[in-house]
């Protein structure tokens, strides 16, 4: 079973058998193994080894996506340089607000292409 590090408390949900954790800031100490850590990894024991947690890959898609977006915001002034694929950036740009909503596993999210 893993152990989980609650972003409210910055500290271990759960303590595993002889497993124990201690959360300082970005600091953490399992057992004898000393790593950095931010707050919302997941602790796997039997390998001794840090997974992301599904919030932190949501937030990680959130940052590429608000990049995306950003990147793309010239393509819908009114004096851009595409004016004959606007409507395939308005899309794109729908479908990369969209790219979270209903999912519950952000190993399954693609990023949509962008418009040649």
């Amino acid at each position: 079973m893993d152990a989980v590090i609650n972003n409210d408390t910055n500290i271990v949900d759960s303590i595993y058998d002889n497993c124990e954790a201690i959360i300082t800031e970005k600091q953490t100490l399992i057992k004898d193994v000393k790593q950095e850590v931010e707050v919302g990894w997941l602790y796997d024991k039997s390998n001794k080894t840090f997974s992301k947690s599904n919030n932190l890959k949501f937030n990680d898609i959130r940052i590429k996506r608000d990049q995306l977006l950003k990147d793309s915001d010239y393509t819908q002034l009114p004096d851009s340089t595409y004016p004959s694929t606007q409507d395939a950036w308005k899309t794109y740009r729908q479908q990369l607000r969209d790219i979270t909503k209903g999912v519950t596993d952000p190993d399954t999210i693609v990023f949509p292409e962008e418009p040649k």
